[in-house]
């Protein structure tokens, strides 16, 4: 069976992906929540992520940080907000941590108000049967403008190439 492609859809303040994974809900869904596991698939083709925190539960932090080939880094941080297994996941993601010229570019207006930068995901996990499962995440972002700045850094390919090493993760025991 042929895996369904990412599908990124753009809507207001909003990012949309949606993939088909060749795997059950259950193995899907903590794939997604399981430090180990995800140290193996997050983050795009030759990088490679350190969990350093990872407290899946409603209220718990993450702080993951990806390194590319030539060692610099891209930390990603936020809470759980919900953790409901195997089918939703709510987490924020703290924005503030990224590079200082995409902040300038894209967050100096609300860094000059002293605001928080964060957005929110909310990811589905629909059993398809047939061992098979849909992931949606839906990424509401506070403006336009940074969820342009996120699609512009690269988000939607970088998304797909993560979700391509956790087919090769699911496909192994």
């Amino acid at each position: 069976m042929a895996r369904t492609t990412l599908q990124a859809d753009l809507a207001e303040r909003q990012v949309i992906l949606t993939r088909d994974f060749k795997a059950p809900r259950e193995l899907v869904f903590r794939a997604f929540t399981d430090s180990a596991a995800l140290a193996r698939w997050w983050g795009p083709h030759g990088f490679q992520t350190e969990i350093v925190e990872n407290q899946a539960r409603a209220g718990g932090s993450y702080h993951f940080v990806m390194r590319d080939a030539e060692g610099n880094a891209y930390p990603v941080q936020g809470k759980y907000t919900e953790v409901t297994p195997p089918s939703r996941l709510v987490m924020t993601d703290d924005c503030s941590c990224m590079p200082p010229e995409w902040l300038e570019k894209y967050a100096a207006e609300e860094i000059a108000r002293g605001e928080t930068i964060l957005n929110t995901s909310v990811t589905t996990f629909e059993d398809l049967g047939d061992g098979r499962t849909r992931m949606r995440m839906q990424i509401t972002c506070t403006s336009n403008r940074l969820r342009d700045g996120l699609v512009e850094a690269g988000m939607n390919d970088g998304w797909g190439e993560s979700f391509e090493k956790l087919d090769a993760v699911l496909e192994t025991p």
